[in-house]
């Protein structure tokens, strides 16, 4: 009899000392809010890790609880849609590097007039200097749609480990492009060179970092 009154005691005991760790837990902000719930008992939510604490509503209120400082520092580092703040220089770049071929379009279309070239016709015929001037201006052209595709989505890709380095990158190869334009549409085919090395080499360059990152990727490493 003894034996069997001690041991309801102890499970007595137990049981009054689980309720109230359970009210201790509620209190904390596990599943009490508003005024039920006790400051000094705060540093305990931090362990609840119960589905009401992953609900949206339990987000937001952790969110609206945020510091000045962190808050400000969240919304300088991204913008609308979740996007980082420093996609805008490669958004920039990119609309740079499609002005860029827009006013190669218009050159073309000048020298077309020019030459009297009609459409649908690609080059000139004949060895003018007029007819020789707007296929070397066409050519320009040409060239840059012709490696505009694949440098773009290398840049986009590798924007997305390296932003400002993939924009800085874009803006080097669009000034490259005009500086080939302006060398090409004089007449001088050799005076293509100098625009051609700058865009080819940071197009090297572009092709050989994305390619670097993507190995940093599959391997595991830090980017």
């Amino acid at each position: 009899m003894k034996s069997a009154l001690a041991s309801s005691t102890s499970v007595n005991h137990l049981t009054a000392k689980m309720q109230g760790l359970t009210l201790l837990h509620n209190r904390a902000g596990c599943g009490v809010s508003g005024p039920q719930r006790l400051p000094k008992f705060k540093h305990l939510a931090v362990a609840c890790r119960s589905p009401l604490n992953r609900s949206p509503a339990f987000r937001r209120r952790q969110a609206s609880q945020k510091t000045p400082a962190v808050a400000s520092a969240s919304a300088a580092a991204t913008v609308a849609g979740g996007l980082p703040q420093t996609y805008g220089y490669l958004m920039a770049s990119v609309a740079f590097t499609a002005a860029v071929v827009q006013w190669m379009v218009f050159q073309v279309a000048q020298a077309r007039k020019a030459a009297g070239v009609q459409y649908p016709k690609l080059y000139a015929e004949g060895t003018n200097a007029v007819s020789v001037k707007f296929n070397c201006i066409q050519r320009v052209h040409q060239n840059t749609m012709e490696n505009l595709p694949s440098f773009l989505i290398m840049q986009i890709l590798l924007a997305q480990a390296y932003p400002l380095l993939a924009s800085a990158l874009g803006v080097a190869w669009a000034v490259g492009r005009i500086i080939y334009s302006l060398g090409y549409s004089s007449g001088d085919p050799n005076k293509r060179l100098p625009g051609a090395v700058i865009s080819n080499l940071v197009q090297l360059g572009t092709l050989g970092t994305l390619a670097f990152t993507a190995f940093k990727v599959l391997t595991g490493r830090p980017i």
